[in-house]
């Protein structure tokens, strides 16, 4: 994918790194005082979600660096999990309290938010410099072949369908 194709891809990308990068530095250096606050038990709960939050930012940070849209496909399934597996545990009576709730919800609200706009800038890039209704997509390809033999295939755009049914 080219660099600056999507003005809502990259900020949005860069948005849930910081978010997580610093929710999950909270989270694993003030496990303890966290975990009160929030209601979980035991602490080391949530000293794990930090770690794995400080995991996720740095495949977030390296996404941001290649750019591909399949890694930016899964951090954006891995954001909507994250609400649809966190909103539930709102609606369970005692298990948070009253400020672990709104800490949630509000966390869920953002994660959703960045989420939704990730997959607005993959639609964004897709759809970047082509017809309403019609998709670019962009692949490399590694070949040992011929260049000759493989230009002859790749040239032939015609044909195309021969080798994907789904293109045409």
């Amino acid at each position: 994918m080219a660099p600056n194709s999507s003005a809502l891809l990259r900020p949005a990308l860069g948005l849930n790194l910081a978010l997580s990068f610093v929710c999950g530095l909270a989270a694993a250096a003030f496990s303890p005082a966290l975990a009160s606050l929030i209601g979980i038990s035991p602490s080391w709960l949530v000293f794990t979600v930090g770690v794995g939050l400080l995991v996720f930012a740095a495949g977030i940070a390296w996404t941001l660096h290649r750019l591909r849209i399949g890694q930016v496909l899964v951090i954006s399934g891995l954001d909507l999990l994250w609400v649809v597996g966190t909103l539930p545990l709102t609606l369970i009576p005692g298990l948070l309290t009253p400020t672990g709730v709104v800490l949630v919800l509000a966390l869920a609200v953002v994660v959703g938010a960045l989420g939704l706009l990730q997959l607005a800038g993959i639609r964004a890039t897709l759809r970047a410099g082509v017809k309403p209704g019609q998709y670019r997509h962009c692949i490399r390809l590694h070949s040992t072949a011929n260049p000759q033999r493989l230009w002859r295939v790749v040239r032939d755009l015609g044909s195309i369908a021969r080798y994907s049914a789904g293109l045409s």
